[in-house]
Formats: structure tokens, C-alpha cells, sequence
């Protein structure tokens, strides 16, 4: 019996350690997206002009919340 009591709670707990290790985490990016989406615009401001100012540095906009192999509304 005790036997049956051990094996049962071995399982549960190998169960579980699955379960938390296949829980999807919250991408980096999106996380930062999420964060910023919460602030006020005034808030948002100095991290936009940041991000303008890389994009004009590096001549590549950035597009916020698009996959890179997402399909584009001009078909590209």
C-alpha cells in the first residue's frame, strides 16, 4: 500500500514538472511590446524616439508586433 502511495505521488509530481516545463513563455519582445503598451504616450515617448533614431542610424524600420515572415498588406 505504502508502495502504491510513493508511486502515485512520483508520478504527479513527474506530471507536473512536465506541465511547467512545456508552459509557453512570454516572448522577450512581446513582454517589452506589452510593457510599453501599458505606459501613458507621454511615458512612451523617449523609448519612440529612441526607436527612430535606430531606425534613421540603420536605415531599417522597425515594425512593432510583425513577424519577419508574416505576410505584408502590400503582398511583399
Amino acid at each position: 500500500m505504502n508502495v502504491a502511495i510513493l508511486v502515485a505521488i512520483a508520478v504527479v509530481l513527474i506530471l507536473a514538472i512536465v506541465v511547467l516545463a512545456r508552459r509557453s513563455r512570454p516572448d522577450a519582445v512581446s513582454d517589452f511590446h506589452r510593457q510599453i503598451n501599458a505606459l501613458s504616450a507621454e511615458s512612451r515617448r523617449p523609448v519612440v524616439d529612441q526607436v527612430h533614431k535606430f531606425e534613421e542610424q540603420t536605415d531599417q524600420p522597425v515594425e512593432p508586433d510583425q513577424p519577419e515572415d508574416a505576410e505584408r498588406p502590400d503582398g511583399s
